[in-house]
Order: C-alpha cells, then sequence, then structure tokens
C-alpha cells in the first residue's frame, strides 16, 4: 500500500548518509583510478603520470611515439570508474644524430647518451653488469627516439667487447659504431678486432683502435728452478715476446718455459738487448731470478761452480750492455772442501787447476809463473771457488813460481798444505827451491817433498880422513843412500865429526851404494888417506892401520862383502902401519842371542879379564870375543874396571850396548825389569863418574808392564795422576794439560815411567782428563785398552754428554764403561723447562766447559779445541732436522774491517772442520760481526778474551 506520509519522512536522513558516503570515498575512489589508468598506460608503452578528478580524468607524461599516446589514452579510458579522459602526454624527442657511449675506467663503466625506452635501458644496464662480473654501472642514459634497427644488437655487440678490454670507450653514432682501448695480449685484441669488423647489419665500424696499456714502471722478470723458466712482466709487441722467448730457449735448451708476458706499451730504449742480456746471466745459474725494472737488473741466484759465479759476477759489474743503466747481483757460489789449487808443468807448458778466490788472485799466480820461466806456454784451468784459507793469495802465488821452475813439476795446495814434486835441471835451481821451500808464506805448511835433483856425467864421490873427522864429498843418488853413507861415516868417525858436503843427484849405478859402503869400510881400516868413486872406477890412496895394506884392500875387494862387480879399482896405494888405536874403544852389545865384546885392550891380559868378567857377569849367556889389541889406551883409564862397570849394567838390560869411546862412556837399551832400570840409571849418574871415565849419553828405557795401569782423579782438594807413563814428554804433557784443564785446583803428579803403553794412549789420556774435569768429582782409569769414567756430574745435561762421549767402542777403538751420577733431583714441580732444541742445549753446554779458540790474528783453528768442535758434530749428529748460523765474533782489537773478514773467516774455518767431521754443509751458514756484537765491554784483556768466540744459532 502506498503511505507517502509515512516514509516520506525517511527520505531526508537517506539523502544525508548518501551525500556523507560520496564525501569520504571520493579521493580514494580518484587516487585508485589515477593509479589504475597509470599501470594500464605503462603497460601500453607510455611513460608519465594519471590524475583522477571526480569523473574527469587527465593523463600526462611522455610517449614514445604517436601511437604509444594514443594506446595511453585508450588505456586510462579503459579504467573502471573513470567518466572523462584528458590528455596531455607528449612525445619523446627525436635526437639526430642518435649517440650511445659506454666507457670503461677499472671496475666501472659509465653509461651515456640515449636510449629508445625503458625496456631498452634495462636490458643494456643488466648487460653492462652480467658481462663486466657485476662491475658498478653509471646509468647517464636519456629517451630518445630515433634509434636506428638494430640498436640492442649493436649496443649488445659492443658492451660484450667492450667487456674483454681493461680499458676503453664503445660508441654508437645512428649506423656508425667504434670502439677504443687498451688489451693486455694480441689475442684479445685480435678477437676483439675481428668481432667489432663485422657489425649487426645496416651498422657499419667507424673506428676500432686497441693498444697494450702503458706500463710505468716497465718490468720484465724471468725466473728460474727445478721446474723450468717462468717469464713475466712486459713486452711492446708480438715481435719482441717471440724474440725473448728465441733467447730463453737459446739459454736454457730443453727446459719447460712459461710465459706470463703480457703487452704493454712503455718500453725502454734496447728493451731487447735488455733481456737478452738478462736471461744470459740467468742461464748460467742453476737457479735464481733476474728481473728488469725500466733500465735497471737485478739478479740474484745460485752459480753451480766458481767459474760461473766469476763470469756472471764480472758480466754484471763490468760487461752491462749500455742499454742498462744500472745492475745489482746477489750470487752465491758453492764453498770448496778441501780447497784444492794446483801447478802441473811438463815440458814448454804449465796447467793451473783447482780454485781460486778472485781474479786478482789468479793475475798473481800468472805473473809468478812468468816470472819464473817467461817463456812457459800457459793453460789457466782454474776456477773461482770460496772457501779459500786466510793467506791463498801469496800462498797460490809462491806455489806457482817454485813449480814453474822445475821441469817436470806437480804442485797440489790442499787448503794450508803443500805438496810439490819434480825435477830441478841444475843444482842452482834446486837450492834455490829448497831454500824457498824452507822459508813458505805465513800459513802454509809444506806437507812433503819429492825433488828430483839433476843428473851428473861422469857420477863421482869421495871419501877422506881430515886428522879424526871425515869428509864426504861428490853425489849420492838418493837421501835414502845418503843416509846409508852418513851412518856408516859416522861409526868411522865415532869420537870426531863427519862433513857432509854430498849432493843428491841422477846418474849413479846400480851397486853405486854397495861401492861406496865398501870404499868407507876400507877408509875406516887407514890412519891417514882418501877413496873415490868415478862411476864404475873406485881409488885409494893413505896408510893402513895395523898391518893393513894394499894387499888386504885387494882381498877385501874380493872377497864376500867386496867391491861390486860393475866396479873396479883403478888406483890402490896403501901402505901398512902398526896398529894404535885412535879412539880407544870397548863396545859391549848384548841381543837376545848373547854379548858380543868387541873394541881394544892394551894386552892380551886385559883382554883375557874382559872376557871373563863378561861371563861372570852374564852367567849362561853366550860371550863373543871381538877384542884386538892396540896401543892408545888412555892413560888415566883403569880399562878393566871400566869394562866390569859396562858389564854390570849391560847385565840389567834386556838388550841394549854400553860403549867406552877412550873416556866417553855411553848407553842404552831396554831394562829387564824396574829395579835394574832403577839401579842402571843411577849407577851411571853416579859423580863422579867412577874408573875414570865421563858420562856422554845415557837411553836407558824402562821395562814393559803388563796390564798397563794410569788414572786421573779429581776431588775438592785438588787432582792426582798416576799409574805409568812410556816417556818424560807424555809425562810432562799430561801434568801441564791437567794444569789446564783443572785449573786453578792443584795437581800431584805420581807418574812413573813404563814401557808397554797401548796404541793411542796419549789421546785417551787426554780424553780422560777432559771428560773428569766436567765432572764435580771423579776418576778416569785406562787399563791396556779400556777406559772407565766414574763420578758425579753437576747437571744431568753434563752426564748425558758425557755417557755421549763414551760409546762402547770409544776413542783411539778403547773400549769404555762408565758409571755416572747426575745432581740430586730438585723438588717436585720444579724441574727446568725443556729447551726447544736439545741440540742447541748441548752445544752450550759443551762451550761452558771449553772453547772454539784460534792462532792469534789467523783463522787457523787451535788444535787443543778441536776435541770440542769434534764434540759439537756429535752433538749436530743427534738432531739432523736442525740447522745453525756459525758466529765468528772478535773484540775491537785493530780495524773494524779487518776484524770483520777476520770473524769471518773463522766462522768459515769451523764449518768446514764440522764438514769434515760428517756435518752435511746445507745444515751450516758461516757469518761473521767482527766486533759489533760484544758480550762484555772490551775494556781489559779478560773481556776481550770472552768477545772472541764462536756462537752457533739455530737457523730459522
Amino acid at each position: 500500500m502506498f503511505r507517502p506520509k509515512q516514509w516520506i519522512w525517511g527520505l531526508p536522513p537517506l539523502a544525508l548518509l548518501v551525500l556523507l558516503a560520496i564525501a569520504f570515498t571520493e579521493a580514494p575512489v580518484t587516487a585508485d583510478v589515477g593509479k589504475r589508468s597509470a599501470l594500464n598506460w605503462l603497460a601500453k608503452g607510455s611513460t608519465g603520470q594519471g590524475r583522477g578528478d571526480r569523473p574527469r580524468y587527465q593523463d600526462d607524461g611522455q610517449a614514445e611515439s604517436l601511437e604509444a599516446q594514443a594506446l595511453a589514452a585508450r588505456a586510462a579510458a579503459e579504467v573502471a570508474g573513470a567518466r572523462l579522459v584528458d590528455n596531455a602526454t607528449s612525445i619523446i624527442a627525436v635526437r639526430q644524430p642518435y649517440l650511445w657511449t659506454a666507457d670503461k675506467a677499472g671496475e666501472v663503466i659509465t653509461l651515456t647518451g640515449v636510449v629508445p625506452s625503458e625496456a631498452s635501458r634495462g636490458q643494456i644496464i643488466a648487460q653492462a653488469r652480467r658481462l663486466t662480473g657485476g662491475a658498478e654501472v653509471v646509468d647517464r642514459l636519456e629517451l630518445a627516439r630515433g634509434a636506428p634497427d638494430g640498436f640492442a644488437d649493436a649496443t649488445a655487440l659492443l658492451l660484450r667487447e667492450l667487456g674483454r678490454l681493461e680499458q676503453g670507450r664503445a660508441a654508437l653514432s645512428d649506423l656508425k659504431i667504434s670502439l677504443q682501448g687498451t688489451a693486455n695480449t694480441t689475442e684479445v685484441i685480435s678477437s676483439v678486432s675481428q668481432a667489432i669488423g663485422a657489425p649487426p647489419a645496416g651498422f657499419s665500424v667507424a673506428e676500432i683502435t686497441i693498444r697494450p696499456p702503458r706500463a710505468t714502471p716497465y718490468l720484465f722478470e724471468a725466473e728460474r728452478d727445478p721446474s723450468g723458466l717462468a717469464l713475466s712482466g712486459h713486452v711492446p709487441n708480438e715481435a719482441t715476446r717471440a724474440s725473448v722467448l728465441a733467447m730463453a730457449r737459446q739459454v736454457l735448451p730443453g727446459v719447460a718455459i712459461t710465459d706470463r708476458m703480457t703487452l704493454a706499451e712503455g718500453a725502454p730504449s734496447g728493451y731487447e738487448a735488455m733481456t737478452g742480456f738478462a736471461l744470459a746471466q740467468l742461464g748460467r745459474l742453476s737457479a735464481g731470478r733476474v728481473s728488469l725494472r725500466d733500465g735497471a737488473l737485478a739478479l740474484r741466484g745460485a752459480a753451480p761452480d766458481g767459474a760461473t759465479y766469476a763470469a756472471v759476477t764480472r758480466a754484471v759489474r763490468s760487461g752491462l750492455p749500455a742499454v742498462l743503466s744500472s745492475a745489482t747481483a746477489t750470487i752465491t757460489a758453492p764453498v770448496i772442501a778441501p780447497y784444492r789449487f794446483s801447478v802441473i808443468r811438463q815440458g814448454d807448458t804449465i796447467a793451473v787447476g783447482g780454485f781460486i778466490p778472485d781474479e786478482n788472485v789468479r793475475a798473481d799466480v800468472l805473473a809468478a809463473i812468468r816470472a819464473a820461466a817467461p817463456t812457459l806456454t800457459i793453460a789457466d784451468r782454474a776456477e773461482i771457488g770460496l772457501g779459500a784459507p786466510q793467506g791463498f793469495q801469496p800462498m797460490a802465488a809462491f806455489v806457482a813460481g817454485q813449480a814453474a821452475r822445475l821441469d817436470p813439476a806437480s804442485a797440489l795446495l790442499a787448503d794450508t798444505a803443500l805438496t810439490i814434486q819434480g825435477r830441478a835441471g841444475t843444482f842452482a835451481v834446486l837450492d834455490a827451491v829448497t831454500a824457498m821451500l824452507r822459508q813458505p808464506p805465513t800459513g802454509l805448511t809444506v806437507a812433503r817433498i819429492d825433488l828430483v835433483p839433476p843428473t851428473v856425467r861422469p857420477f863421482t864421490w869421495a871419501a877422506r880422513l881430515d886428522g879424526a873427522d871425515v869428509v864426504l864429498e861428490g853425489h849420492v843418488p838418493s837421501t835414502g843412500v845418503r843416509d846409508q853413507v852418513l851412518a856408516r861415516a859416522r861409526s868411522i868417525a865415532s869420537n870426531a865429526k863427519v862433513v857432509d858436503r854430498m849432493r843428491v843427484a841422477e846418474g849413479a849405478s846400480a851397486d853405486f851404494a854397495a861401492a861406496a859402503l865398501f870404499g868407507l869400510g876400507q877408509l875406516q881400516r887407514l890412519k891417514d888417506g882418501a877413496v873415490s868413486l868415478s862411476d864404475g872406477s873406485f881409488a885409494i890412496t893413505g896408510t893402513g892401520r895395523d898391518t893393513v895394506g894394499a894387499a888386504e884392500v885387494a882381498a877385501a875387494a874380493s872377497g864376500p862383502q867386496g867391491l861390486p862387480r860393475s866396479a873396479r879399482i883403478v888406483q890402490n896405494d896403501v901402505v901398512a902401519t902398526i896398529l894404535s888405536a885412535r879412539p880407544f874403544l870397548l863396545n859391549i852389545i848384548r841381543t837376545a842371542q848373547g854379548v858380543t865384546l868387541d873394541g881394544f885392550a892394551a894386552s892380551e891380559a886385559d883382554k883375557t879379564a874382559l872376557v871373563e868378567a863378561a861371563r861372570a857377569t852374564l852367567p849362561g849367556v853366550t860371550v863373543t870375543d871381538k877384542i884386538r889389541v892396540a896401543e892408545g889406551q888412555p892413560a888415566d883409564m883403569d880399562w878393566v874396571a871400566a869394562g866390569r862397570f859396562a858389564l854390570m849394567q849391560v847385565a840389567r838390560l834386556r838388550q841394549g850396548s854400553a860403549r867406552y869411546q877412550d873416556q866417553a862412556f855411553t848407553i842404552e837399551g831396554d831394562a829387564i825389569d824396574r829395579p835394574g832400570f832403577v839401579a842402571a840409571n843411577q849407577a851411571v849418574r853416579t859423580e863422579p863418574f867412577p874408573n875414570g871415565g865421563r858420562l856422554a849419553g845415557v837411553d836407558i828405557r824402562p821395562p814393559v808392564v803388563s796390564p798397563y795401569p794410569w788414572f786421573v782423579q779429581k776431588t775438592e782438594s785438588g787432582v792426582l795422576l798416576q799409574g805409568f807413563v812410556p816417556s818424560n814428554t807424555l809425562r810432562q804433557a799430561n801434568r801441564e794439560a791437567a794444569e789446564r784443564i783443572f785449573a786453578p785446583l792443584a795437581v800431584r803428579d805420581s807418574q812413573e815411567l813404563a814401557a808397554g803403553a797401548p796404541d793411542g794412549f796419549a789421546q785417551v789420556a787426554l780424553f780422560a782428563m777432559a771428560q773428569v774435569a766436567r765432572l764435580a768429582e771423579g776418576r778416569a782409569s785406562i787399563l791396556d785398552r779400556t777406559l772407565r769414567v766414574a763420578g758425579r756430574a753437576s747437571s744431568e745435561a753434563v752426564a748425558n754428554d758425557i755417557r755421549g762421549q763414551l760409546p762402547p767402542a770409544g776413542p783411539e777403538g778403547f773400549a769404555t764403561h762408565h758409571e755416572l751420577i747426575g745432581p740430586v733431583a730438585p723438588p717436585a714441580g720444579l724441574a727446568p723447562a725443556p729447551s726447544s732444541n736439545p741440540c742447541a742445549v748441548q752445544i752450550r753446554e759443551i762451550l761452558t766447559t771449553g772453547s772454539v779458540a784460534f792462532r792469534p790474528d789467523s783463522d787457523a783453528i787451535r788444535p787443543d779445541s778441536l776435541a770440542v768442535l769434534t764434540r759439537i758434530a756429535r752433538s749436530l749428529g743427534q738432531c739432523p732436522a736442525a740447522a745453525f748460523i756459525v758466529e765468528g765474533h772478535t773484540d775491537d782489537t785493530g780495524s773494524a774491517e779487518r776484524n770483520l773478514d777476520l770473524s769471518q773467516a773463522r766462522a768459515l774455518s769451523v764449518v768446514k772442520y764440522l764438514i769434515r767431521r760428517g756435518v752435511p754443509a746445507a745444515r751450516l751458514t758461516a757469518q761473521g760481526f767482527g766486533q759489533t756484537r760484544p758480550v762484555v765491554p772490551n775494556d781489559s784483556a779478560a773481556n776481550r778474551a770472552k768477545n772472541r768466540r764462536i756462537d752457533f744459532v739455530v737457523r730459522p
């Protein structure tokens, strides 16, 4: 039912609600319409924004084309809620020419110019990031119409190739593309140029310019190691690369070569000459590295031998090509041990070999040869090598000069020991060389001389009596024959002197010695006279003793011990005389076969008395009588009593002899036992000497003791030496060594003389004292060939070290035993901290009980320091993985430069000794510090001694 009056009152509230709804929803609805319109517009290919104002909608912005503008309007009208569309958009401007660029600098790409659309912009930016590995992209692109067909392909090509360059610019101008930049390799330059040279259809190439980068500084480096040769740095072009590789293959044929060189501009003038010189020097080394920085060369490495070391060093120091501005070289050469140098002459050629430390020494050696023998042809084969002993330069020149005088000659210098052999052409040369070898340069030891004398024709020799003296003249074939002749002559002139004027020479007959000794035997039978040989001709003149005359000489010459068949008597003028003994002799000789009496007696009665005294004094011993009756007995002597006295002393000998020559009495031999040894020595040393005689010489040797005991004992109160030693010389040496080793403790010497000491006794006794000296208290004993050491050490380390010095087969082959205890153990928790290197600890301990000392101002190690170094060598053998620096130090006496050289030489001497003792050379490095690292001030002699030292430092 229609009832207006009832519902009309509801219209005003309803209208109010509608108005309120419109008011509150108009703004969001308008905004939503605008947003959807803009999205639809963008979807149609335009840029800009839309604004809704109630039933009206307005579009503004830029469209890429007229079609895009119309499409945007339709898109706005299609939006729900829009009733009226106001199209205020504009068209993107047209750019002519259409320009686009991309610049690459480091890791940044900058894009400038124009692109046809936002989609194109996004594609270009994404490609730039992708091709450059996520590099930073700076976007300065603008929108513009007019892009040529294929724009996207062209920019994609340019970006791709630009990404392969180190730096550069890619550009597009309408249908022309260009690319400029730098690349490190020819392959990249060629590949990029080829790709740009084939642009997309319709495009052409305006410019392609790709160069290597400019390098500052301009570098080249070659490194050689066991794996091959690696080349790096810069080359200006491929031709130079090929040249460098060719030079490398020529220098090191068959070696693997790794080429890491890159192209770069900026090469200095003469670059190929530089690299060729650098590779040539590197090729001589066993390993190393050479580098060029612009025109400066740096070379370091190891030379395989001394000659290479010298050649490379000389080339770098004085043979640089003009294109190089400077050069430095750090080359190591092998250390030669032992250091050998030789000179060998054969005819008109003399060869120099072995090692020399530098060219200055070579020059001195060659000068010495030319001075001695100017016409010789010299074959110089000496190589450069490190490790020459101190003073080597004058030694080598000296050796060369002496060898040049001989022909043939062979001289070898091993470290400082010289062995020389050769033949002298004249006695003047022989005398000159011999005199020089007696006064060698400082530090040189002449170990062996074997000089062959000149040859003489005819070969002459003579012996004559000059009063009681024997004068020997002429030639002998060898020193051995000379010694035989002298010994025989001395037996003739027992109470006078022998004048030796003989010269050793070549040219003697094989029977010369027998002929000369026969001649001396006949000369002994003369009171005055002479014998001589000229080749095989024998002559004798003079007055015979007793009844000896020419007939007796002739008979002797034809007898069993007579003149050799190769010789003949050409003169025999000997006149016999009555026997008169001068000197008057009595020889009593005891051997295992019996006793022989020889010499003279004044009468037959005296002779019989002497023989009977011998039988009575030596019952059961065979007595041989060779006594002759003669005049000449000393007037003030009781000859028979003197003989009995001599027989009493001979009876105390196991073997030996007693001799009277006039009043002079001599005795020598081995005592039967210790009481006899003491009694005989006391008897002959009694003053005054009995029976009118006088003591001329005594050499009574002690008896043989077995077993042979000796010991050294150390206590708080002092040191005791006791037991037997074989000589007074060794007894004194032991005492002096003990006083030095055990100072300041007092040394009591109770050693006695006795024969029977085992081989090596002296060395083992010295070794035993050195070990006991390291104990707080203890004893070392020797019994035959067994050494025992017992006692208490000041530390367990010392005890262990001594035990290490006493293996079962000890020094000189002696068996060893030890009973050593260490100090009282410290309380729990107070054990000493372990050392990081056991060898270093042991060496420090060794150096606290001994030192490495040298002769003054020399690198020669003192003999008493060799035992310390031997112990250090053993210690190093226990840590084969550890390497050490052997440091040499001096005090401040002398110049700093001299001290530095001396400390280096001393450290090197220690290294060479340790190498000879079996320590590998690779584990040792010698380094001298001179006076730069004192441990105490150099203000006293004691402190200077502390600063002169050798230290061992673990090498990292």
